[in-house]
């Protein structure tokens, strides 16, 4: 969707500056006619979109069809309701280049349309001064501090006492000319060198001369004759994405004008979780989370992301996020509006104070939080008012100040900064429109971080969901109901949950059959259970395929999988399609890439050539399928030739190692198979099976690295933030590899890959990932075997459940759930 929209932001630009050229180019008699025929209409046709009433007078008070484009572009939206980020409150508003109109009929004319405050939108929170230093926060922050009354003020410079600003030479000029406080309000900035982003390349910048109003920004271009020298930045164009989405409209919203005949619902669960706080990050706990605390921003079940108690998803496209600053202080800053009313289970409005608690309270070491690394990237989180909050990334001075300065112990920590240091460019992350977390300050903030995990709060957390914990008795159930403080969307029909903590798969199919629970969440089933009279019973077996993965690695210290050949033959050899059907019984998928395919950038996703034709124009992914004749064929070119029993050997070598695994039932029966189909071809794999206690991969001296294992068979997760960085070089200082890579594999060109697709944002992320996928199967370093399946039982009673691909719970809309 940020593509699309920024597609048709810079089409529209185009099209508004070839009509004002046309209109530069009319005599001045001819474009006074048009304005007059155009002062006397009360509704035209402009760039395709009526502009009408109000509005188009307002557009043509300019007094000409040049100037009126000139001032403020073309129109890009129609005249619609919206809701205003400022208030929250709905109005009519129509979006502009360069200005939003807003129909504020309370008003008396002419100030019953405003003209939106979009250079506000654009820089606020910049120009704060440190209290406890009375210095600068940023050096970005210098052009926005207010100054005081100079001197020489008269007709070619102005001082305004209201933001405490300068307006001086060809920018007063403008101003003046061009409707003044009403058109552009006051100045917020004083005039400074900005960066101007190029399209797709967000570090290929030129700087020109900027100052910032409350309605716009003024930009100087000299290469420009005058008086076009002076342009208003398109901040229409870079913000009118960013629109507050209604509750109705969300994804999770309760249907309108339904009843249910039961308002309990039960679930089966195998996992208990050990505690609610923001540290636990068991499954069964981000599962039960997501029934009561709605976060800034969710993700539905095709990982696609949407607002919950911020009104928007930000990002650079539709202008929620934006760099701001130059050279080596740029830096990326991300912002979110709440939305008002929104209230804690306890009655307490959440504001932008519960936004950096939530930050400081991750970043405190005594949290003991697992994962804090995408917070790590961060400079600070700020919020100038209520209901804003802004999320600050490091600039590369800033990354480069806290290098120099950390523990050598916490540098490894901090080494993910290390690449934007040495390029000089600004700290970034490919989860920026996600970055924010509420907690709740009043509540957690008198407990010592210590003794969260131990206080009441962690048994009955205190959210801004749809249900809270009313009962929890361990080892045998967690009751929910109606958080009756919960303001998001209506209230769920379903008005109580209990979850079943059932730690037998046996028993809690019988119960779902029985009508004793309804659904039985995908902790229990790795494959689809015997039908076991469910679907006469009205139980559906839903599937889908997950994020997790099945594959085999090689172990590149062994001398035969050097060889391509022998990597290749054992590829071919495996019938992964006989896995799909006789292990996992139909259910999952067979993969050809090393990334699942439900990952947006991945190259085994059926949508991604529809969705980015020219980068899979460029990258074709290898396609191995089953052909054991040929494998055969490989390995007897390579020189490896049966012998009597059988196996291949070459040099006196036999091709004979051993192919271990962690014990697993459905694992084991897939490593059956595999032993069987290498045999076929001549390849001895010697099974083997550990206790998960004694197989290590991570540890210094485990059996992977120590090359005990051979070809290792093994799980991953594939989300829209993985990386490849379980396939990247030894670095200098651990030639054992990465802490991920066991197999002594490198391909510097996947480093570099993923380099840039941790370090950049846009097309440039597509193309990086999609360069190692096909470096990776080029290489052969791992053979892609099954895409799991999500395996989940419900009633087929139950409406708008949706199974997801495991990344996110399908708890994730239980608010939307009805019996039928």
């Amino acid at each position: 969707m940020g593509n699309l929209t920024r597609k048709v932001s810079h089409t529209t630009f185009r099209i508004g500056m070839g009509i004002l050229m046309t209109l530069l180019a009319l005599p001045v008699s001819t474009v006074a006619v048009y304005a007059q025929l155009s002062a006397i209409q009360t509704t035209r046709t402009i760039n395709g979109i009526e502009v009408s009433g109000r509005f188009l007078e307002v557009w043509n008070k300019q007094g000409s069809e040049r100037d009126s484009v000139y001032v403020n572009g073309l129109p890009i939206t129609p005249r619609r309701s919206e809701i205003s980020l400022d208030d929250g409150r709905v109005y009519e508003m129509q979006w502009f280049e360069r200005a939003r109109y807003e129909l504020h009929p309370e008003n008396p004319g002419p100030n019953d349309v405003l003209l939106g405050r979009l250079g506000l939108s654009r820089v606020e929170g910049l120009g704060k001064i440190d209290v406890s230093t009375g210095e600068v926060a940023h050096p970005t922050d210098f052009p926005f501090v207010g100054v005081s009354q100079p001197g020489g003020l008269g007709e070619r410079k102005r001082w305004f006492p209201e933001t405490r600003h300068t307006l001086s030479g060809k920018f007063l000029e403008y101003w003046n000319k061009y409707g003044g406080l009403s058109q552009f309000g006051f100045p917020l900035s004083e005039p400074f060198q900005e960066a101007s982003q190029a399209e797709g390349k967000p570090f290929e910048v030129k700087y020109f001369t900027v100052q910032y109003f409350e309605r716009n920004r003024f930009e100087l271009h000299p290469e420009k004759p005058a008086p076009y020298d002076v342009e208003l930045g398109l901040l229409g164009v870079e913000q009118y994405g960013m629109r507050a989405v209604p509750a109705d409209a969300l994804p999770i919203a309760p249907p309108k004008n339904v009843t249910t005949p039961r308002d309990e619902i039960r679930i089966g669960m195998l996992l208990e979780p050990g505690d609610l706080t923001f540290r636990s990050i068991t499954p069964a706990a981000k599962r039960i989370r997501l029934l009561i605390e709605d976060g800034l921003v969710g993700r539905d079940d095709n990982d696609n992301l949407f607002p919950l108690d911020a009104w928007y998803v930000p990002t650079i496209e539709n202008g929620g996020a934006s760099y701001v600053g130059s050279e080596v202080d740029r830096y990326l800053r991300v912002k979110y509006k709440l939305r008002r009313g929104i209230k804690w289970s306890d009655g307490v409005e959440l504001t932008s104070n519960d936004a950096v608690f939530a930050y400081k309270l991750v970043m405190d070491p005594d949290s003991q939080v697992a994962d804090r690394a995408e917070y790590e990237k961060l400079q600070n989180v700020d919020n100038p008012d209520k209901y804003t909050v802004i999320y600050n990334y490091r600039s590369s001075r800033q990354a480069r100040t806290l290098l120099n300065t950390l523990p050598a112990n916490d540098k490894v920590t901090y080494s993910f900064l290390r690449p934007f240091v040495d390029q000089n460019r600004p700290v970034i992350s490919r989860a920026y429109s996600e970055i924010g977390a509420i907690y709740p300050e009043h509540a957690l903030g008198k407990i010592p971080i210590s003794l969260i995990g131990e206080a009441p709060i962690a048994r009955a957390p205190i959210g801004t969901g749809p249900y809270k914990v009313t009962r929890w008795t361990t080892g045998q159930e967690m009751v929910l109901t109606l958080n009756e403080h919960y303001t998001l969307t209506s209230a769920p029909l379903i008005k109580r949950i209990t979850l079943k903590f059932v730690v037998d798969s046996n028993q809690v199919t019988t119960q779902v059959r029985t009508g004793d629970v309804d659904m039985v969440a995908g902790d229990y089933f790795t494959v689809p259970p015997a039908d076991v009279g469910l679907k006469s019973a009205g139980i559906v077996i839903a599937s889908r395929p997950a994020s997790t993965w099945e594959h085999l690695d090689f172990h590149f210290d062994y001398g035969p999988f050097r060889e391509r050949a022998v990597r290749e033959a054992i590829f071919i050899a495996i019938n992964r399609q006989r896995i799909v059907d006789q292990v996992y019984q139909g259910a999952g998928r067979v993969m050809n890439a090393p990334v699942p395919a439900g990952v947006y950038y991945s190259l085994d996703n059926p949508d991604f050539a529809r969705n980015y034709p020219d980068i899979a124009a460029q990258y074709k992914l290898p396609i191995y399928s089953y052909d054991p004749e040929r494998a055969k064929k490989l390995l007897e070119d390579a020189g490896w030739k049966a012998g009597p029993d059988g196996i291949r050997a070459k040099g006196g070598f036999r091709l004979s190692f051993e192919y271990g695994i962690v014990i697993n039932s459905v694992r084991q029966r897939m490593q059956t198979l595999v032993v069987a189909d290498l045999k076929a071809v001549g390849i001895d794999a010697v099974p083997k099976s550990y206790p998960a206690s004694s197989s290590c991969w991570e540890c210094p001296d485990d059996i992977w690295h120590n090359g005990i294992i051979k070809l290792k068979g093994l799980s991953s997760v594939g989300t829209r933030d993985s990386d490849f960085s379980e396939w990247l070089c030894p670095p200098p200082y651990d030639p054992r590899g990465p802490e991920d890579n066991r197999t002594i594999y490198c391909n510097r060109a996947v480093d570099d890959a993923n380099t840039t697709l941790n370090n950049n944002l846009g097309s440039v992320v597509i193309a990086a990932a999609a360069q190692a996928q096909v470096n990776l199967m080029q290489d052969l370093v791992t053979v892609p075997l099954v895409q799991r399946p999500n395996i989940e039982l419900v009633t087929s009673k139950l409406v708008n459940y949706k199974i997801t691909n495991s990344t996110m719970s399908s708890f994730w809309n239980a608010r939307q759930w009805y019996f039928r």
